[in-house]
């Protein structure tokens, strides 16, 4: 699964929910997903906005990748970092795996080709400074480049 921005937090609820038996904030209501989720990739996600009975999301057996830019204006913190800490791994000799890339030039919009290079709207959006920001194709290669060879 993939997720960019507050998608990337939700590519990981759903990859932590597919696993419980029962809904964290009200355990009357059972649930039985069991997909086959191997690989969670997050771009630029945030974290925390979403805390099921009250407790960060923890992943556990799932390959999880984290990209972020580290001219990101929107998510301004590297928030899978403190994601990627609470990925883990039952069998230590699985090849599961966990990485981020912090990519320098690259911001938040540009990992797509909908929202652009302006990562604030209105009234601050024209005085955010553009110039060192990569090419909208060279962030996107980046990104393809490294989630291919993740997964």
């Amino acid at each position: 699964m993939v997720g960019h921005s507050r998608g990337g937090e939700a590519v990981a609820i759903a990859a932590a929910f597919n696993k419980l038996e029962r809904y964290p904030n009200s355990a009357w209501i059972k649930w039985d997903f069991n997909f086959e989720i191997k690989s969670v990739i997050a771009i630029a996600p945030v974290d925390q906005q979403h805390k099921p009975a009250g407790h960060p999301v923890e992943i556990v057996d799932v390959n999880y990748l984290v990209l972020h830019g580290a001219h990101d204006a929107d998510v301004s913190k590297y928030y899978g970092l403190r994601q990627i800490q609470r990925v883990t791994f039952t069998d230590p000799e699985s090849n599961l795996f966990k990485a981020g890339l912090y990519i320098y030039q690259a911001n938040h919009g540009q990992f797509n080709s909908v929202w652009g290079n302006r990562d604030y709207g209105l009234p601050l959006k024209p005085f955010l400074n553009v110039r060192p920001l990569l090419k909208p194709e060279e962030q996107q290669q980046i990104a393809k480049l490294y989630i291919s060879a993740f997964l």
